[in-house]
């Protein structure tokens, strides 16, 4: 008979009670001691790799794409020179990317970006704001009809008629402008993805199942007798001494393998769930996916949908929120063509269309290239020239 068929539930494993797992819901209640589909706070979400993957992805691609101010004049949208201090430094601790990709998680994660205007100009406008952790702004409801919220025991009214700049996720319904936290609403794949994680680990440091069964060849073996030939098996095994066994003894090694325990089955559904609540495609964070049959033809396509369905939402959001802190008819735009970055082949055949359509200059591609531009006026106009040896037009000294 085996020796641990009749396991004592009270018997430990490095110090936790034996709970006999029979489905991988009663798995996630053992482990995690939350029990499946449980709210998960944003600070130990984070610690699940595929939540913070996805945040780092997005949060990354926002902070990493140009942002300027421009004016409507007539038909055309002008840069305006110089750029708005909230838009170049609108932060005096941190540079604007990094404050960028703040205020990027907080959106992500919260649902929610929330700052304290610190410094304005002549006309009241902001020109600094310092974003805070979202864990700590409180209480946020509408009072009266002013969106307000609670800090450090005060009640704060949101921009303009306070000094807490606001600017909310993808996930604003009606009847608040305050948006809701994704993780919230993915709670239960994050949970059951920790769960597996604390598993797995288990899984490698405690075994995760008996590594070896003991089978005496007794008719009626008692629970004292049977523990007390593992406990002088173990001591034999642990130590400088060779084992012995009899011929009513017989020793079996038990090999198991995650992928046997169906654990690997879960990791892979939770991460594709976990993509989808974020709107990152599992590649993005090097995962992959079996039987996944979502393919692009090239990387521009494959970038192009990343910036539809992922990250425009949020762009358009910073976008407004921004914008309403500066003058009327100045208005902040994204460079969304930055994140579309072909390959040369493809940019030198656009370039070539729009030249010969006459709505590029020579100059202009260059200025895209990081290269010079020529030195000739002509190269300055739309379409190519007929100038054949154009001259570099060299920086001055000065």
């Amino acid at each position: 008979m085996s020796l641990f068929t009749k396991r004592n539930r009270d018997e430990t494993r490095s110090g936790e009670p034996f709970v006999p797992i029979k489905a991988w819901g009663d798995l996630v209640s053992v482990i995690s001691g939350r029990g499946p589909g449980k709210d998960v706070p944003i600070s130990q979400a984070l610690y699940d790799s595929t939540v913070w993957a996805c945040i780092d992805v997005l949060a990354s691609s926002i902070s990493s794409t140009p942002v300027d101010a421009v004016r409507k004049q007539g038909g055309a949208r002008l840069p305006v020179e110089p750029a708005p201090p909230l838009i170049t430094a609108p932060s005096a601790i941190v540079d604007s990317d990094v404050w960028l990709y703040q205020l990027a998680a907080s959106m992500v994660t919260d649902g929610n970006a929330f700052g304290r205007i610190v410094a304005r100009d002549s006309y009241t406008y902001p020109t600094q704001i310092e974003l805070l952790d979202p864990a700590k702004v409180t209480n946020r409801c509408v009072s009266d009809g002013v969106p307000t919220v609670t800090l450090d025991s005060r009640v704060e009214q949101l921009y303009p008629l306070g000094d807490i700049w606001h600017c909310p996720g993808k996930h604003v319904f009606a009847g608040s402008p305050f948006a809701l936290s994704p993780l919230k609403f993915a709670s239960g794949s994050v949970d059951v993805s920790l769960s597996a994680q604390q598993f797995t680990s288990k899984w490698f440091h405690d075994g995760g199942h008996p590594t070896a069964l003991l089978k005496v060849k007794v008719a009626d073996l008692k629970q004292e007798e049977a523990a007390a030939i593992k406990k002088a098996w173990i001591k034999a095994t642990t130590g400088p001494e060779p084992a012995v066994v009899g011929n009513d003894i017989d020793y079996q090694s038990v090999q198991s393998t995650l992928r046997e325990s169906g654990v690997d089955g879960a990791v892979r559904a939770t991460v594709e769930s976990i993509c989808r609540v974020f709107r990152v495609p599992p590649a993005m964070i090097y995962a992959a996916i079996s039987g996944q049959n979502v393919t692009y033809a090239n990387v521009t396509q494959a970038d192009l949908a990343y910036l539809k369905h992922s990250l425009n939402p949020y762009l358009v959001r910073i976008e407004r929120a921004l914008g309403s802190a500066l003058p009327a008819r100045v208005a902040v735009r994204f460079n969304r063509n930055a994140i579309l970055q072909a390959d040369p082949a493809a940019r030198w055949a656009l370039y070539e269309v729009r030249l010969r359509t006459k709505t590029i200059s020579i100059n202009e591609v260059r200025a895209l290239e990081d290269e010079p531009p020529f030195a000739d006026p002509v190269y300055d106009l739309p379409g190519i020239p007929n100038t054949v040896e154009p001259a570099i037009n060299q920086p001055s000294e000065d």
